[in-house]
This record gives structure tokens, sequence and C-alpha cells, in this order.
């Protein structure tokens, strides 16, 4: 039996500033396998098939945080049909600040079994302790800075 995976990359194609939840501007898709693909709306990632998939996310930062985080953040819903889906956290990365290095990437990943298409989505987030009003996503649309990879990986 062959099987062929579902390959779809998204990134930044500008800086975005600020905590987001979720990062809904200046995403782009960079490149995706022919066929089915995933589907963003202001954010909300859905799915276009069941099966396990493995999320990676790059996120880029430029930051003047000198005595707490940033924090990098992929969350899951299983009721996106409700008004108000709840989402529980799937991973979390941070980065400690350090004025002497205000530049970093946060690389977090993730495994979900996507068994309801309709139902199910992720969404990526960012958030900063006790930071200021400079930091940044980075994103460019000429090459990857901040990076979302969706791959299916096998069936659920």
């Amino acid at each position: 039996v062959y099987f062929a995976p579902l390959v779809d990359q998204w990134r930044l194609t500008g800086n975005v500033t600020g905590p987001n939840n979720p990062i809904s501007t200046n995403l782009g898709r960079v490149l995706k396998s022919s066929g089915e693909s995933m589907t963003n709306t202001e954010g909300i990632f859905t799915f276009p098939k069941t099966g396990i998939y493995k999320i990676d996310a790059i996120f880029a930062v430029n930051h003047t945080v000198q005595n707490g985080h940033c924090e990098a953040q992929i969350w899951h819903t299983s009721d996106l049909t409700n008004e108000t889906p709840t989402y529980s956290l799937l991973a979390r990365g941070f980065e400690s600040g350090l004025s002497s290095l205000p530049e970093c990437s946060i690389t977090i990943s993730a495994l979900v079994d996507i068994s309801n298409t309709s139902s199910m989505a992720v969404k990526f987030a960012n958030s900063w302790q006790f930071g200021g009003p400079n930091n940044t996503l980075r994103g460019t649309s000429s090459y990857n800075e901040t990076t979302f990879t969706f791959t299916r990986i096998g069936d659920t």
C-alpha cells in the first residue's frame, strides 16, 4: 500500500508585534504537497482529512525582554463547531530575555490525532512575560523565519 504524506508549510510574510492569540496576520503558504491541504481562517488551521499529524513550529523572535521570557505555543481544539471553542495547550517553548542577545528562535512540535475534520483545529500563539512593546515575531516573504509546518504521517 502506497502512502503519500500531506505536507503543508506556512510562514510569516512580515513582522508581527506584540502578543498574539492566535497569530493571524501576515500568514502565507510556502509550499504544499499536491492534493489536499490545510485551511487557514484568521489563524485557525483546519485539517483536510483525518489522520496523525506532526506539527512543527519555529518562532523567530526579536525582543527587548531583559527580565522575563518569550513564549511560543501550539493550541488544539476538538469543539470548533461551538461558538466559543475551548483550546488545550499542545506544546510550548520559552526563551529567557538577555539584553545582549536580542534575537532567538524557539522550536516546538506536537503530534495530534485528527479524528474529525469539522470540529478539530489548531492555532499558534506567542506571549511575553514582562516584555516591552518592541517584541516582534520576525517574518518575510523572501525566506523562512517564523514557520508552521504540518505533516500527515499516518492514518488515525
